[in-house]
């Protein structure tokens, strides 16, 4: 999914100022958990709309370029994207997936051609679209969203997001997918006792011990010790994973600033194959969770390592170059 839906790694919550504040927001996240979590697949977003001037479905990214505002449909995909481009393939195989009558009617049931500003996200998968390798060419239905306005566009006003959740309930998901055998269900799951799964994770976790290998120095940081430092607002994301993949890249110094940082990153990591391993999913290719909080408008991306597999790919790292503490020793 791409920033047009409110979609959010928990270490991106700017209210997190230290590791307490850390599990107490993963702590809720579980709780969320408990009624509801959905499999995130690893593809690339396709936000459909109905077009009242061209008659026919178009893809809408929610940009305020030309070619969102007035949609992209079969015949001019060729204007934006090369055809050897995934996101070429991706539009045109989920406007053809939808020229189906049956489908088309129940699109038409959600308002969709009477309201421009509605639009219904599917996730595009094929082959490898990213990182995570799929078995087949489809389409997963996330859900039915409101588009919010902008200096170019109308919509519902909202100073912080880009659409507003209408239905992603199981039963509308399992209606889309119910027309085309190439729109796939997707997996739900559901922690059933959000208490004593976070007190399992926190127990388990919060007397763990990293051994960082630096430039200069050898250290190892307890988790608990660190609970109540500050996390450094300065630290970007890139500079935390270049870290991960590659301990020696800092210095003692350098390493202390952030390393409250590099810790939340790594308490992430863990939490999210805790939960794996809590409801025994053992799927290699399973990316990680979307965990909706409806209140708040937000879906939580709860995907692990996931992160620094795109970020090893994106930089053209191997496996062989990630060192501890991705396997930290533990004491």
């Amino acid at each position: 999914m791409s920033k047009l839906i409110n979609l959010i790694h928990p270490y991106e919550i700017e209210s997190i100022n230290n590791l307490n504040d850390f599990f107490i927001l993963l702590k809720n996240i579980l709780r969320l958990s408990s009624k509801r979590m959905i499999e995130k697949k690893d593809g690339i977003l396709m936000p459909v709309r109905w077009s009242i001037k061209k008659s026919c479905w178009v893809v809408d990214r929610g940009t305020d370029l030309y070619r969102d505002i007035h949609g992209i449909d079969i015949n001019n995909v060729d204007q934006y994207f090369k055809q050897h481009e995934k996101i070429y393939s991706a539009i045109l195989f989920s406007l053809k997936e939808l020229n189906n009558k049956c489908l088309d009617e129940l699109l038409e049931s959600y308002n969709l051609k009477k309201n421009e500003n509605k639009f219904f996200a599917f996730e595009y998968c094929n082959m490898t679209t990213n990182i995570v390798e799929n078995n087949k060419e489809c389409l997963y239905p996330i859900g039915l969203f409101q588009r919010c306005q902008t200096k170019k566009r109308s919509g519902i006003y909202s100073k912080t997001k880009k659409s507003i959740l209408i239905d992603n309930s199981i039963e509308t998901l399992e209606k889309i997918s119910s027309f085309n055998n190439n729109i796939l269900n997707i997996n739900n799951y559901k922690i059933k006792n959000y208490l004593e799964a976070f007190s399992k994770f926190y127990n388990k976790i919060k007397n763990k011990e990293y051994t960082f290998d630096l430039k200069d120095n050898t250290l190892k940081i307890k988790i608990s010790d660190l609970l109540n430092y500050n996390i450094s607002k300065k630290c970007s994301q890139k500079e935390i994973l270049c870290f991960i993949s590659n301990n020696k890249s800092l210095s003692k110094d350098k390493f202390n600033k952030i390393k409250t940082n590099i810790i939340l990153y790594l308490v992430y990591f863990d939490f999210v194959k805790f939960i794996k391993d809590y409801l025994k999913i053992n799927n290699k290719n399973f990316e990680g969770f979307v965990v909706p909080d409806a209140q708040n408008n937000i879906y939580y991306k709860v995907t692990g390592d996931f992160v620094l597999k795109v970020y090893l790919k994106n930089n053209n790292f191997t496996k062989k170059e990630l060192l501890p503490p991705i396997l930290p020793g533990i004491f």
